[in-house]
C-alpha cells in the first residue's frame, strides 16, 4: 500500500509528460484536435455520469424499495445517494474506454494532417495533459479525500459512542490509512485537489459534503449524545438538562431532514410504537383524571395524529417541561393538537 500511494502523486504528471511528448510528435493540428476531442467527449461525461448512475440505481432499487419506505428512508434520496457514490466510478471507467475508442477513430481520420507546429503541438499537447490529468485524477482524489477527512472523526464517533466492532474495524485500516495521510500532504495532491475535490463534489450533488456536514453534527453533540443514549437505556431522562435534550433533537432533527424527508414525527413514531412506551420519559401517570388504560389510548391517539409540525428540538424540550411540571405542560402540549384529538382527550376529564 505504500508503494501505491507513494507512485499515485506521479501519474498526473506522468500524463501532462506524455502529452507534451504526443504534442510534439503530432504537431499543432492533430494536437488541437485530440484536445479538443477529449474536452468535448469528457465535458459530456462528467454531466451525464449522474444521472446515468441514478437510472442504474433507480433499477435496482426497484426491487428493494418497499424494505426502504417501510424503514423510513426516503427512496429518492436512496437513489440519489447511490448515485452519488458510484457516479465516480463510472465516469472514470467510461472516461477510459470513450477516450481508447475516439483514439482510434482519431487515428484514422486523421492520418493526412501534417505533423506542422511542434512547438505549438507541444503548447498544446501541454494543456491537454493537464486536462487528462484532472479528469483522470478527480474521481480517485474525491473518493480517497472523502475517506482521509472523515476517518479521525468517524473512529472519535466509534470511541465515545462505545461502538467497539465500529472501532476495531476502524482500528485494523491505521495501516493503510497513514500513507494515504502522507499521500493527501503529498504538494503535487494538493495541488490538484484544489481542482479535484470541487469537481467531484459538483459531480456528485455535493451528496459526500452531505455526509460530512452529518458526521460534522454529531461529533458537535458526541458527549451529550452518549448521555441521552444512557438516559434511553435506563428509561430516565433526569440526568439530562433542557439544552442537552434540545441538542440531540437538533442533531436528529438534521438527520431526519436529510434522509427522512416528507415523513412527519407521527410516522418516525408509528414505526417504533409498539415498543416506544411515553410513560417511561414524561411522568404521565400523575395525571389524575387518566387511568392506565386511558393512558394507552390517549398516547396512541398522540402517536397517530399529525404532530408534524413539532421538530425533534421542540418535542425533546416538551419532554423535558413535562417532566418538571407535567400537569400543566401536557396540558400545553394537548392545546397544540388537533382539535379532534384535543377532544378525544379533554373527553377523559371530569
Amino acid at each position: 500500500m505504500q508503494t501505491f500511494f507513494t507512485i499515485l502523486p506521479f501519474i498526473p504528471i506522468a500524463l501532462i509528460v506524455f502529452g507534451v511528448l504526443f504534442g510534439l510528435m503530432r504537431g499543432t493540428k492533430k494536437t488541437i484536435i485530440r484536445m479538443v476531442t477529449i474536452m468535448v467527449t469528457t465535458t459530456v461525461l462528467f454531466f451525464i455520469a449522474m444521472p446515468l448512475t441514478g437510472a442504474v440505481a433507480g433499477s435496482f432499487l426497484g426491487d428493494i424499495e418497499t424494505s426502504l419506505v417501510t424503514a423510513g428512508l426516503d427512496i429518492e434520496v436512496a437513489q440519489d445517494f447511490i448515485a452519488a457514490l458510484l457516479a465516480p466510478v463510472v465516469f472514470f471507467v467510461l472516461f477510459i474506454v470513450v477516450n481508447m475508442v475516439s483514439w482510434i477513430f482519431f487515428a484514422i481520420f486523421t492520418r493526412k494532417v501534417e505533423k506542422k507546429g511542434r512547438l505549438g503541438g507541444a503548447i498544446a499537447g501541454f494543456v491537454s495533459g493537464v486536462f487528462i490529468a484532472v479528469a483522470f485524477m478527480m474521481p480517485i482524489n474525491g473518493y480517497l479525500n472523502f475517506i482521509n477527512t472523515k476517518h479521525q472523526q468517524i473512529t472519535e464517533i466509534a470511541e465515545v459512542l462505545e461502538l467497539d466492532e465500529l472501532t476495531d474495524a476502524l482500528e485494523s485500516l491505521n495501516d493503510w490509512m497513514r500513507p494515504l495521510n502522507d499521500y493527501q500532504r503529498n504538494a503535487i495532491t494538493r495541488l490538484f485537489n484544489n481542482v479535484n475535490i470541487p469537481l467531484f463534489n459538483m459531480m456528485t450533488n455535493n451528496r459526500f459534503e452531505e455526509v460530512s456536514d452529518i458526521v460534522a453534527e454529531i461529533s458537535s453533540a458526541l458527549v451529550t449524545i452518549r448521555e441521552f443514549i444512557s438516559a434511553l437505556e435506563q428509561g430516565n431522562f433526569d440526568g439530562l438538562s433542557r439544552e442537552q435534550l434540545e441538542e440531540v433533537g437538533a442533531v436528529l432533527d438534521f438527520l431526519t431532514g436529510t434522509f427522512l424527508s416528507g415523513m412527519s414525527l407521527s410516522d418516525i413514531f408509528g414505526v417504533v410504537a409498539e415498543d416506544f412506551n411515553l410513560g417511561q420519559f414524561i411522568p404521565i401517570n400523575q395525571i389524575a383524571w387518566l387511568n392506565p388504560s386511558q393512558v394507552d389510548q390517549a398516547v396512541n391517539m398522540v402517536l397517530e395524529a399529525q404532530i408534524s409540525e413539532m421538530s425533534f428540538e421542540e418535542l425533546f424540550g416538551a419532554v423535558y417541561d413535562a417532566r418538571q411540571d407535567p400537569v400543566d405542560a401536557i396540558d400545553a402540549m394537548i392545546n397544540q393538537l388537533p382539535s379532534s384529538v384535543r377532544d378525544f382527550i379533554n373527553g377523559f376529564r371530569p
